[in-house]
Protein backbone atom coordinates (compact mmCIF):
# COMPACT_ATOMS: atom_id res chain seq x y z
CA UNK A 1 0.00 0.00 0.00
CA UNK A 2 1.56 3.21 -1.22
CA UNK A 3 1.03 6.46 1.29
CA UNK A 4 1.09 9.62 -0.95
CA UNK A 5 1.93 12.58 1.27
CA UNK A 6 -0.10 15.64 0.48
CA UNK A 7 1.54 19.20 0.12
CA UNK A 8 0.46 21.74 2.86
CA UNK A 9 -1.92 24.20 1.59
CA UNK A 10 -0.44 27.57 0.45
CA UNK A 11 -0.99 30.18 3.24
CA UNK A 12 -2.27 33.61 1.65
CA UNK A 13 0.28 36.49 2.19
CA UNK A 14 -1.88 38.56 3.65
CA UNK A 15 -2.71 36.61 6.84
CA UNK A 16 -0.97 34.06 9.48
CA UNK A 17 1.95 35.11 11.42
CA UNK A 18 4.57 34.59 8.28
CA UNK A 19 3.33 37.12 6.74
CA UNK A 20 2.97 39.73 9.36
CA UNK A 21 7.12 38.92 10.23
CA UNK A 22 7.87 39.32 6.65
CA UNK A 23 5.99 42.22 6.23
CA UNK A 24 7.47 43.71 9.31
CA UNK A 25 10.91 43.06 8.14
CA UNK A 26 10.24 44.78 5.04
CA UNK A 27 8.65 47.58 6.67
CA UNK A 28 11.65 47.97 9.08
CA UNK A 29 14.03 47.47 5.92
CA UNK A 30 12.28 50.46 3.99
CA UNK A 31 12.14 52.96 6.79
CA UNK A 32 15.62 52.74 6.74
CA UNK A 33 16.18 53.36 3.00
CA UNK A 34 13.85 56.44 2.96
CA UNK A 35 11.65 57.57 6.15
CA UNK A 36 9.03 59.07 3.95
CA UNK A 37 8.52 55.80 1.41
CA UNK A 38 5.20 54.01 2.27
CA UNK A 39 4.60 50.98 4.09
CA UNK A 40 5.59 47.55 2.99
CA UNK A 41 1.68 46.36 2.81
CA UNK A 42 1.17 49.66 0.38
CA UNK A 43 -1.87 51.06 2.83
CA UNK A 44 -1.41 54.58 4.26
CA UNK A 45 -1.66 55.68 7.72
CA UNK A 46 -4.56 57.57 7.04
CA UNK A 47 -6.35 54.74 5.67
CA UNK A 48 -5.04 52.21 8.78
CA UNK A 49 -6.34 54.99 11.34
CA UNK A 50 -9.89 54.48 9.36
CA UNK A 51 -9.52 50.64 9.52
CA UNK A 52 -8.84 50.60 13.65
CA UNK A 53 -11.11 53.68 14.10
CA UNK A 54 -8.27 55.54 15.66
CA UNK A 55 -6.42 58.86 15.58
CA UNK A 56 -3.07 59.57 13.87
CA UNK A 57 -1.48 60.16 17.40
CA UNK A 58 -2.94 57.18 19.07
CA UNK A 59 -0.64 55.56 21.45
CA UNK A 60 0.30 51.82 21.21
CA UNK A 61 -2.09 50.54 23.69
CA UNK A 62 -4.67 52.33 21.77
CA UNK A 63 -3.79 50.56 18.70
CA UNK A 64 -3.40 47.51 20.03
CA UNK A 65 -6.36 47.10 22.14
CA UNK A 66 -8.37 48.23 18.65
CA UNK A 67 -6.89 45.63 16.55
CA UNK A 68 -7.85 42.97 18.87
CA UNK A 69 -10.93 44.13 19.50
CA UNK A 70 -12.06 44.32 15.40
CA UNK A 71 -9.89 40.54 15.22
CA UNK A 72 -11.79 39.17 17.85
CA UNK A 73 -15.33 39.21 15.85
CA UNK A 74 -13.98 38.24 12.47
CA UNK A 75 -12.39 35.04 11.24
CA UNK A 76 -8.76 34.32 11.37
CA UNK A 77 -8.77 33.67 7.65
CA UNK A 78 -11.56 36.51 6.40
CA UNK A 79 -10.35 39.54 3.84
CA UNK A 80 -11.50 41.73 6.73
CA UNK A 81 -9.34 40.57 9.67
CA UNK A 82 -6.42 40.67 6.97
CA UNK A 83 -7.19 44.31 6.60
CA UNK A 84 -6.76 45.03 9.93
CA UNK A 85 -3.80 43.19 10.35
CA UNK A 86 -2.43 45.22 7.23
CA UNK A 87 -3.36 48.36 9.25
CA UNK A 88 -2.01 47.60 11.87
CA UNK A 89 1.35 46.54 10.74
CA UNK A 90 1.55 50.04 8.90
CA UNK A 91 0.76 51.93 12.05
CA UNK A 92 3.62 50.36 13.70
CA UNK A 93 5.71 50.36 10.77
CA UNK A 94 4.95 54.63 11.00
CA UNK A 95 5.85 54.34 14.84
CA UNK A 96 8.78 53.07 13.94
CA UNK A 97 10.20 55.06 11.05
CA UNK A 98 9.65 58.26 13.70
CA UNK A 99 11.74 56.14 16.28
CA UNK A 100 14.08 55.63 13.40
CA UNK A 101 14.26 59.44 12.88
CA UNK A 102 14.78 60.59 16.24
CA UNK A 103 10.93 60.78 17.24
CA UNK A 104 10.37 58.47 20.53
CA UNK A 105 6.87 58.82 21.85
CA UNK A 106 6.25 57.93 25.35
CA UNK A 107 3.25 56.26 23.90
CA UNK A 108 4.64 53.79 21.63
CA UNK A 109 6.55 51.11 23.88
CA UNK A 110 9.88 49.24 22.54
CA UNK A 111 11.98 47.56 24.49
CA UNK A 112 15.31 48.85 24.15
CA UNK A 113 13.77 52.66 24.48
CA UNK A 114 13.92 53.21 28.73
CA UNK A 115 10.89 54.45 30.16
CA UNK A 116 11.08 58.66 30.61
CA UNK A 117 11.57 60.10 34.18
CA UNK A 118 11.04 63.22 35.48
CA UNK A 119 14.37 64.91 36.23
CA UNK A 120 14.86 66.46 39.73
CA UNK A 121 14.93 70.06 39.88
CA UNK A 122 18.67 71.00 40.93
CA UNK A 123 18.77 73.39 43.56
CA UNK A 124 20.41 76.31 42.75
CA UNK A 125 24.24 76.45 44.70
CA UNK A 126 25.63 79.36 47.01
CA UNK A 127 27.04 82.65 45.36
CA UNK A 128 29.45 83.98 46.98
CA UNK A 129 29.66 87.88 47.52
CA UNK A 130 33.79 89.67 48.10
CA UNK A 131 34.89 86.12 48.71
CA UNK A 132 33.42 86.83 51.92
CA UNK A 133 29.85 85.17 52.67
CA UNK A 134 27.73 82.87 50.55
CA UNK A 135 24.21 83.75 49.70
CA UNK A 136 22.32 80.46 48.98
CA UNK A 137 18.16 80.06 48.60
CA UNK A 138 16.51 78.35 51.13
CA UNK A 139 14.24 75.82 51.26
CA UNK A 140 10.58 76.05 51.70
CA UNK A 141 10.68 74.59 55.36
CA UNK A 142 13.25 76.36 56.15
CA UNK A 143 11.47 79.91 54.99
CA UNK A 144 8.76 79.18 56.39
CA UNK A 145 10.01 78.25 59.72
CA UNK A 146 12.44 81.24 60.74
CA UNK A 147 10.05 83.24 59.18
CA UNK A 148 7.49 82.03 61.91
CA UNK A 149 10.07 82.50 64.66
CA UNK A 150 11.96 86.17 63.79
CA UNK A 151 8.15 87.73 62.82
CA UNK A 152 6.70 86.65 66.16
CA UNK A 153 10.05 88.34 67.94
CA UNK A 154 9.37 91.23 65.65
CA UNK A 155 5.70 91.91 66.97
CA UNK A 156 6.75 91.48 70.38
CA UNK A 157 9.59 94.21 70.20
CA UNK A 158 7.26 96.52 67.63
CA UNK A 159 3.66 96.39 70.49
CA UNK A 160 5.57 98.29 73.34
CA UNK A 161 6.97 100.54 70.84
CA UNK A 162 3.38 101.30 69.67
CA UNK A 163 1.52 100.92 73.37
CA UNK A 164 4.40 103.28 75.29
CA UNK A 165 6.19 104.88 72.27
CA UNK A 166 7.51 107.44 75.34
CA UNK A 167 8.73 105.44 77.47
CA UNK A 168 10.13 102.36 75.37
CA UNK A 169 13.04 101.26 75.42
CA UNK A 170 15.74 98.96 73.43
CA UNK A 171 14.01 95.67 73.17
CA UNK A 172 16.94 94.20 74.59
CA UNK A 173 15.24 90.50 75.22
CA UNK A 174 13.57 90.30 71.65
CA UNK A 175 17.04 90.97 70.13
CA UNK A 176 19.04 88.54 72.44
CA UNK A 177 16.48 85.90 71.18
CA UNK A 178 17.12 86.54 67.95
CA UNK A 179 20.80 86.49 67.94
CA UNK A 180 20.47 82.83 69.56
CA UNK A 181 17.98 81.75 67.27
CA UNK A 182 20.06 83.20 63.49
CA UNK A 183 23.51 81.36 65.27
CA UNK A 184 21.20 78.17 65.74
CA UNK A 185 19.99 78.16 62.47
CA UNK A 186 23.12 79.22 60.53
CA UNK A 187 24.95 75.97 62.86
CA UNK A 188 22.55 73.50 62.43
CA UNK A 189 20.87 74.21 59.02
CA UNK A 190 23.85 75.58 57.13
CA UNK A 191 26.68 73.30 58.38
CA UNK A 192 29.14 75.91 59.60
CA UNK A 193 31.12 76.73 61.90
CA UNK A 194 30.08 78.48 65.12
CA UNK A 195 32.64 81.06 64.94
CA UNK A 196 31.49 81.73 61.73
CA UNK A 197 27.90 81.56 62.62
CA UNK A 198 28.48 84.40 65.20
CA UNK A 199 30.52 86.27 62.59
CA UNK A 200 27.93 86.40 60.51
CA UNK A 201 24.62 87.16 63.13
CA UNK A 202 27.10 90.01 65.00
CA UNK A 203 28.05 91.64 61.17
CA UNK A 204 24.50 91.57 60.13
CA UNK A 205 23.08 93.02 63.62
CA UNK A 206 25.12 95.76 63.28
CA UNK A 207 24.64 96.71 59.57
CA UNK A 208 20.87 96.31 60.65
CA UNK A 209 21.55 98.66 63.31
CA UNK A 210 23.30 100.87 60.82
CA UNK A 211 20.02 101.27 58.42
CA UNK A 212 17.77 101.78 61.35
CA UNK A 213 19.75 104.50 62.87
CA UNK A 214 20.00 106.17 59.13
CA UNK A 215 16.39 105.48 58.96
CA UNK A 216 15.31 106.95 61.88
CA UNK A 217 17.86 110.13 61.53
CA UNK A 218 15.88 110.59 58.01
CA UNK A 219 12.24 110.21 58.75
CA UNK A 220 12.88 111.04 62.26
CA UNK A 221 9.79 108.48 63.52
CA UNK A 222 9.63 110.89 67.17
CA UNK A 223 8.82 113.91 65.72
CA UNK A 224 6.01 112.28 62.46
CA UNK A 225 4.99 108.69 63.65
CA UNK A 226 5.35 105.94 61.16
CA UNK A 227 2.74 103.36 61.20
CA UNK A 228 2.59 104.40 65.00
CA UNK A 229 6.11 104.04 65.49
CA UNK A 230 7.39 106.99 67.16
CA UNK A 231 10.15 105.55 69.28
CA UNK A 232 13.74 105.54 67.57
CA UNK A 233 14.70 102.42 69.95
CA UNK A 234 11.31 100.30 68.24
CA UNK A 235 12.18 101.08 64.48
CA UNK A 236 16.43 100.65 65.26
CA UNK A 237 15.49 96.97 67.23
CA UNK A 238 12.82 96.28 64.26
CA UNK A 239 16.06 96.70 61.34
CA UNK A 240 18.29 94.40 63.94
CA UNK A 241 15.52 91.63 63.94
CA UNK A 242 15.12 91.57 60.44
CA UNK A 243 19.17 91.75 59.72
CA UNK A 244 19.61 88.74 61.75
CA UNK A 245 16.55 86.89 60.15
CA UNK A 246 18.50 87.21 56.81
CA UNK A 247 21.44 85.82 57.80
CA UNK A 248 20.51 82.55 59.12
CA UNK A 249 18.26 82.50 55.83
CA UNK A 250 19.82 83.17 52.85
CA UNK A 251 23.73 83.39 54.38
CA UNK A 252 26.35 81.02 55.17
Amino acid sequence: MQVTAQSPKPVPFGTGAASLSARRCSGIAASNGDSEAAPASGMSTEEACSVLGVTSNAGFEEVLQAKKRLSADLPADSEENSKVETAYDALLMASMKRRLGGEVSTGVRFADVAKSRPRPQAQAGPTSVFGLVNVQQPSKNALAQQSVIFGALAASALLPGIAEPSGSSVPALQIGLSGMASIYFLRNGRSISIPRAVGLAVGCAVLGSVIGGGINSWLRPDIVPIAGISSPATLVSEFVIISLWAACTFLS
